[in-house]
């Protein structure tokens, strides 16, 4: 099978938003081809691989456009495990698909939202399901489909795995080096095949361990049947001349003679340490203007705040909007070793806003 692919009312109306280039209306197409023409199964998805923040979200939310123009009724957006992302992916559909929303061609929503009571009339359009890769996402996905509105099970489904690495892989290795199968993928699993008309895209920047599963797993010293995730087709996401990634700051970096150079600078282990937890006896609030205990900390700061300055005084001269620009620490995963970094960075601001400009 290898039919032509239609270019109708959704791709067009994404296409007008979003300019993709040529490069990305080729992978968007080639991507929906391997769909339709590999029939992906649960255990042969397509893979959408791209680099990080090079467009991997534009260019999936084109190919459910293209989809929707071409027999789909049904995009399920599998996102990664927390509010704040899976609230930013719900948004972001919304916005792309707003003005087809306003004309009543497709209903969005978050899983956990769902209504109790759609009419036939909504269900009829075009649908995406937001649906956060945790237990009870999961399970109400199970409900919708399979309990509330059984005929969705009927429709032909693209599933979308966004950050496929996350809580998508069937397996993880304990302390026991025993490998337990995954609640959260089996019911993304589960799914799979409980539905007949389905195609499978995994999104990533990070595939490794997509590509090296097994075929069995040994679980309490018995072999039990997996059902790896191993991809049939892979699209690449183009990026554009501009972009800046890791061989930029890898490759390139090390090369002493280059501006890439710059912009590496290591954290020593006592300021890690630092901004792991508050310890008075390691470092006091009060000094954060002073000390040396957070000094990669405070110069990193500083640039920001010179650079954001210097960008808008040049959009000012320009008379274009004056953009807004976001500072980001990621040292720790724990959400108390966040509330510290934001409580220092605050105070710091704040004993600095005096010698600031306004």
């Amino acid at each position: 099978m290898n039919e032509q692919l239609i270019r109708g009312l959704f791709y067009k109306g994404l296409l007008k938003k979003n300019d993709y280039s040529p490069e990305t209306e080729k992978c968007i197409f080639n991507t929906l081809k391997g769909l339709k023409n590999k029939k992906t199964t649960a255990n042969k998805p397509g893979m959408l691989l791209g680099k990080i923040q090079s467009g991997k979200t534009k260019t999936f939310i084109g190919i459910t456009g293209l989809a929707f123009d071409n027999n789909y009724d049904i995009a399920i957006v599998l996102t990664k495990g927390t509010k704040a992302l899976t609230r930013q992916t719900y948004e972001r559909l919304k916005e792309e698909f707003s003005s087809f929303q306003a004309h009543d061609k497709i209903q969005i929503y978050d899983i956990m939202n769902l209504p109790g009571n759609l009419i036939q009339y909504e269900l009829n359009q075009k649908l995406i399901f937001v649906v956060k890769k945790e237990i009870h996402n999961l399970k109400r996905l199970h409900k919708a489909f399979f309990d509330q509105y059984p005929l969705l099970q009927d429709r032909k489904i693209l599933l979308i795995d966004d950050e496929a690495d996350f809580a998508s892989v069937g397996f993880l290795k304990t302390k026991k080096e025993a490998h337990e199968i995954r609640v959260i993928a089996g019911e993304i699993d589960q799914f799979r095949k409980k539905v007949d008309d389905i195609s499978f895209l995994q999104v990533t920047a990070t595939p490794y361990s997509l590509y090296l599963q097994p075929e069995q797993l040994k679980i309490n010293g018995s072999i039990q049947e997996f059902q790896p995730v191993k991809p049939s087709f892979t699209e690449l996401v183009p990026v554009s001349d501009g972009y800046i990634g890791g061989e930029y700051y890898f490759e390139e970096g090390i090369r002493k003679r280059s501006l890439a150079s710059y912009l590496y600078e290591a954290i020593p282990s006592h300021e890690l340490a630092i901004l792991k937890k508050p310890d008075r006896r390691r470092f006091k609030l009060e000094e954060a203007l002073t000390s040396k205990r957070i000094e990669s900390l405070r110069t990193a700061l500083l640039q920001f705040i010179v650079g954001g300055i210097i960008r808008r005084l040049q959009q000012r001269k320009m008379r274009k909007r004056e953009m807004k620009y976001s500072f980001i620490v990621h040292t720790e995963q724990a959400k108390a070793a966040h509330e510290w970094q934001l409580n220092s960075l605050f105070f710091f601001t704040n004993s600095l806003s005096p010698f600031m400009l306004t």
